[in-house]
């Protein structure tokens, strides 16, 4: 059995069931191995939480560096990597976000996962200033904080999907210069909203 099966079960566990309601013998029972063999790799459920988010953490680095790769222009980028969000932060449950606070060092990770996708968002503004997609004089680190901000409350289940796709875009015209909105002008309402919003069902 490979340390990072069991990163992958217990990761998926949790996001579909919450860390507390989840006990280590479940983990176990899932990975189909014993629990001490469990305890052999792991100390304690806080250990196994935070050698989750480390996996995840990873994970999530990979994705940001492909997506630079795969995007032609900073308001693409923008569209993919706030899909993107949206489909990892609708990948866990509320229970999820509100048991991870109790598993400090697990939470303070999560806290950096979230902090990279916000600096993310605040790079692909300013490399779209440069290049004239987006309005000069603009405080782009603000703006990204408040982008993520949003997107937590929609992860909640407090927007509805249609209305998340108009207040996006109506949200990213609002910064675009002309060369900017001829880029998102290309996206069909459908579109806009398979590309940020590609995911089917609200956690409740």
């Amino acid at each position: 059995m490979s340390k990072q099966t069991i990163l992958v079960t217990s990761l998926n566990i949790f996001a579909h069931f919450g860390i507390k309601s989840v006990s280590m013998s479940q983990v176990a029972n899932s990975v189909r191995i014993s629990k001490r063999t469990l305890y052999s790799y792991f100390n304690s459920k806080e250990e196994l939480v935070g050698a989750c988010l480390d996996y995840e953490d990873e994970n999530v680095s990979v994705m940001l560096r492909d997506l630079e790769r795969q995007t032609k222009n900073p308001v693409g980028r923008l569209v993919s990597l706030t899909k993107k969000i949206n489909l990892y932060r609708a990948s866990y449950c509320p229970a999820f976000y509100k048991d991870i606070v109790c598993f400090h060092n697990a939470n303070l990770k999560l806290n950096v996962i979230c902090r990279r996708m916000r600096d993310q968002l605040a790079a692909c503004f300013n490399d779209g200033v440069e290049e004239g997609f987006f309005l000069p004089e603009r405080n782009y680190e603000v703006i990204a904080s408040i982008l993520m901000e949003q997107m937590i409350l929609q992860s909640r289940g407090r927007i509805s999907v249609p209305h998340r796709s108009t207040a996006f875009f109506t949200f990213l015209r609002g910064l675009c210069t002309e060369k900017g909105l001829s880029v998102l002008g290309g996206m069909t309402p459908s579109e806009d909203e398979k590309y940020a919003y590609g995911y089917e069902y609200d956690f409740q």
